[in-house]
Parts: structure tokens; C-alpha cells; sequence
């Protein structure tokens, strides 16, 4: 009895170690414009077995989804804009660690991505042309979408609905008319535009992410487990294999009544929240 009591909570720990899904609830639905989905032929060999729709629209950031922004077809195109912006310094809290220099804005029906680069300036990368862009708002989302901000350095978050923030475009559309900031109350810049191309260009499940961080210390990030879902969660906690099958049962029932209730014992969110913009190590 004792040695199938091990086994059992054996193969929970492993099915949930190898499970560790991602978050599926950052997905925004919507009828979005195929003119802006669709991959340049010379690329199409990168994206051939991808859902490209989808793809562009997993609006979730995994940590390393946060080193740099999502390559899209409208900037493989050279089809997008780009403008200098303030930075909602109430976000610098979502800077667990210093390489994090990425959030998802929406631009009326368009991506946008926040960009605060190492040097302090921040960029604000959208999918359209300046003319499309004309009377366009911009809507900052925090990590897990459940705030948003203007784009301005005092914006306080205000709570929105996730659920239907990612499957309601009338919510959307009503959310950014309020208080979205118009893009045209900024100025234009190619300065992030000139440092993308010296980037690095590594693949990752939601696309390929532009970062100028090196191949060893992108995948040091991807390593880091975010806790976003229960098996991530349950992956964190303290498993005890003992020869006490009862204390073994204790502890997984604990370790899952932790992952339920969002235990935050993760290496991505336990760490300080980091305000330096310099990006360098501490």
C-alpha cells in the first residue's frame, strides 16, 4: 500500500512537471483584417505551420515573451509605425527581472507594443501606417491583461474585465475610446526601428521575438516558470518524497490546494519588482 501511495503522487508530480501548460485565456478574438495577417513570401517558410491569426492575437506574455517585441507580418512588410512615448511608471512593477522590456497595447484594432529600451526611452511599435494610425487610440494592457493604462507616466491602472477584454471587440472598442491616449499627441521615431535590426531573432511558441539579449541568457528566461496555470503552479511547490506515505499524501494535497489558490512561489513573480531601466543585472 505504501509503495503505490509513492507512485501515486509520484506520477502527479511528473504529469504536472511535463504538462506545464500555457494560459489560453489571452487569446483575443475578434474579426480582424487578413490584409495584416498575411506572411511575406520570403517567410512563409518560418510561419508554415503556425496559426498566424492566432499567433499575433496570443496577446500572453511568457517570460521571455517579455525580452523584446513579437515579429508580425506587417513588420516583416516594413507596413507599421513607430512613436516615442511616455512610460506608466506604475508598470515598472511588473519588472520582475531587469531583461523585461515588453507590454501589448491595442491601437484601435491594431497590435501595438510597448518597447522601454535599455537606455530608458520608450517606444510605442504599431501594426499600421501612419495614415491608418491617424485618429487612433492606444490602450496599454498590464501582463495578464487585468488593468489598463493611458500612455501617460502618472496613468493608474483601472480593472478591466479579462474575459471579455480578449472575446468582446464592442468592450474593446468602448475601453480604448475612454481612456486610450491619441497616438497623434506623439512624436514619430526610428530610433527602436534602427536598433531591431541589430537584434537577435529567437523563435518562441507565440512567434519570433526580436531581443537584444544573447541566445544564453534568452533561454536562462525561457527556464523561468511563470505560475500563469495550476500545473505551473503545481510544478513550484515543495514535493517531499518520504517513506511516510501519509506525510506524502499531506503534501500533495497541500501542494494542491497552493496551485488552485495561485500560490505565488514562482521564480518569475517571487523576484523584487525591478525599476532600473539600465537592464543590467543587479
Amino acid at each position: 500500500m505504501r509503495k503505490i501511495i509513492q507512485k501515486l503522487v509520484l506520477v502527479v508530480a511528473v504529469a504536472a512537471l511535463l504538462s506545464g501548460c500555457a494560459a489560453t485565456d489571452m487569446r483575443m478574438r475578434g474579426d480582424f483584417n487578413q490584409a495584416y495577417l498575411d506572411v511575406p513570401a520570403n517567410y512563409q517558410k518560418d510561419y508554415a505551420s503556425r496559426n498566424v491569426p492566432e499567433m499575433i492575437w496570443d496577446l500572453l506574455i511568457e517570460p521571455s515573451d517579455s525580452t523584446g517585441p513579437k515579429e508580425t507580418p506587417r513588420m516583416l512588410e516594413g507596413k507599421f509605425s513607430c512613436y516615442r512615448v511616455p512610460f506608466p511608471e506604475e508598470l515598472k512593477n511588473e519588472r520582475y527581472i531587469p531583461e523585461r522590456i515588453k507590454w501589448y497595447v491595442l491601437v484601435n484594432e491594431y497590435l501595438g507594443q510597448l518597447v522601454l529600451m535599455f537606455n530608458g526611452e520608450v517606444e510605442l511599435l504599431v501594426d499600421g501606417t501612419a495614415k491608418a494610425l491617424k485618429n487612433a487610440k492606444a490602450l496599454v494592457l498590464s501582463t495578464r491583461a487585468e488593468k489598463v493604462y493611458g500612455l501617460q507616466s502618472d496613468a493608474k491602472g483601472i480593472d478591466v474585465d479579462r474575459g471579455k477584454l480578449m472575446t468582446d471587440a464592442d468592450y474593446r472598442k468602448d475601453l480604448i475610446e475612454k481612456y486610450g491616449s491619441n497616438l497623434s499627441e506623439f512624436s514619430p521615431s526610428n530610433k527602436l526601428i534602427n536598433e531591431i535590426g541589430k537584434w537577435n531573432r529567437f523563435d518562441s511558441p507565440r512567434g519570433y521575438i526580436l531581443t537584444p539579449l544573447d541566445e544564453k541568457r534568452f533561454r536562462e528566461i525561457v527556464s523561468i516558470n511563470p505560475g500563469y496555470t495550476y500545473s505551473q503552479r503545481l510544478v513550484n511547490q515543495p514535493w517531499v518524497i518520504s517513506t511516510n506515505p501519509f506525510g506524502m499524501v499531506i503534501n500533495s494535497v497541500a501542494n494542491n490546494i497552493n496551485a488552485v489558490a495561485g500560490s505565488p512561489n514562482t521564480e518569475w513573480r517571487s523576484k523584487k519588482p525591478n525599476n532600473d531601466t539600465g537592464g543590467k543585472e543587479e
